[in-house]
């Protein structure tokens, strides 16, 4: 994406709010209305509440009819039963069956064809792999939607920095509003400091990132200094949520995601369409000013007001949205032992992770996963 797309905008720093909420919905309905056709066995991938519950309503409220009959979730949480009443969706859990999950697991590192850090694309997988038993042959998915209207709590905390530097009166209200919402989480007195020295915060959070990155326990040092790339850890100088927010979009993750959930959806003959992601809506949302995205204690401000007349208020703006847990798979013990010592053959483990069993304890689902993920495409390349 990154290589093939500058996006190009001039900020609107004068419209109105009427104004920028009716181009807005006019963009985002089009996008939607683009990537859907009443043939089409549509399902969708339900991923963040409120941005797969707009896509919904909007759907519904563009085709007249609930053509989105089949819900794919990958979210192991109970899901609000006033969506579910009020959109008329049935909802199917995509969970990884464990007794099948081994040989599963390994037919998906074989079709994704490289090395995956995290356990949300195996868990997508089992999403598609559903849906096409259900002959869902299009699904819609809400990929890009945080990163374009500030979803991310990461993106609050920049955007009153902003504020600290631009309006201390609008700053109190703000952030006090936030806080309220509890969208503002891990605000510290350092936040202060970085409002104005962006540009040290940039090289301190870098730093901190390579200094994570050695700090991963028995890895073998010969090998982190053979392949440890500085560069991939870039963090942006970021005087604005927007800065980070396009970043997040062009040069980070939304690229390696858009790779992985279009190969799987190939995989099972099936079409992945993001309307989020169309260029129209990216140029449209960047070229507001930022209280467009942040405002009276929300995030996702402009989406909120746009469908707060076809989903009920409550929903609309519910305070203190949190994206709901993805299904972190469960790797089978004794592939993990397995590749554990496949990866001290190939010297990418030491064999201080045979012994320091405290340590083994610590490791999360994602670092196992990445130990069997490592172990298999190093046997395999």
């Amino acid at each position: 994406m990154r290589c093939r797309y500058r996006p190009t905008w001039q900020r609107n720093d004068n419209i109105s709010d009427n104004n920028a909420i009716e181009q807005f919905q006019s963009i985002l309905r089009d996008a939607i209305s683009n990537r859907i056709s009443d043939k089409d066995s549509i399902g969708l991938i339900w991923d963040n509440e409120l941005n797969s519950s707009a896509i919904a309503a909007l759907t519904k409220d563009i085709t007249k009819q609930n053509i989105l009959s089949k819900i794919f979730s990958t979210k192991d949480d109970n899901l609000d039963q006033q969506i579910v009443d009020e959109l008329q969706l049935t909802f199917i859990y995509a969970q990884p069956d464990m007794e099948k999950s081994e040989k599963e697991m390994y037919s998906f590192f074989e079709l994704l064809e490289e090395p995956i850090s995290e356990t949300n694309p195996f868990v997508q997988y089992k999403a598609n792999h559903i849906a096409n038993r259900h002959q869902c042959t299009k699904l819609l998915d809400t990929l890009g939607a945080d990163e374009i209207l500030g979803g991310k709590n990461v993106y609050v905390a920049y955007y009153l920095q902003y504020l600290l530097r631009e309006n201390y009166s609008l700053f109190k209200n703000e952030k006090r509003m936030f806080q309220e919402n509890d969208f503002l989480v891990n605000w510290k007195f350092k936040n202060y400091i970085n409002a104005f020295t962006s540009e040290k915060e940039s090289s301190s959070e870098q730093k901190s990132l390579e200094k994570k990155q050695k700090q991963f326990p028995f890895l073998n040092e010969d090998f982190l200094l053979h392949y440890q790339n500085p560069d991939i850890l870039r963090q942006p100088e970021i005087h604005q949520p927007e800065d980070l927010m396009f970043f997040d979009i062009f040069t980070t993750g939304i690229e390696n995601q858009l790779k992985w959930k279009n190969k799987i959806a190939t995989h099972f003959g099936q079409v992945m369409r993001y309307p989020f992601l169309q260029y129209r809506l990216i140029e449209f949302l960047f070229s507001l000013p930022s209280n467009f995205k942040f405002r009276d204690g929300f995030n996702k401000w402009i989406l909120r007001k746009s469908i707060e007349n076809i989903l009920p208020r409550s929903l609309a703006w519910q305070k203190n949205i949190l994206d709901g847990k993805p299904f972190l798979f469960e790797v089978p013990a004794s592939s993990v032992e397995n590749a554990v010592k496949k990866l001290i053959d190939a010297k990418v483990l030491t064999n201080k992770v045979l012994i320091d069993q405290s340590k083994r304890k610590s490791f999360d689902k994602n670092q196992e996963w990445r130990i069997v993920n490592t172990a298999y495409f190093i046997e395999n390349i």
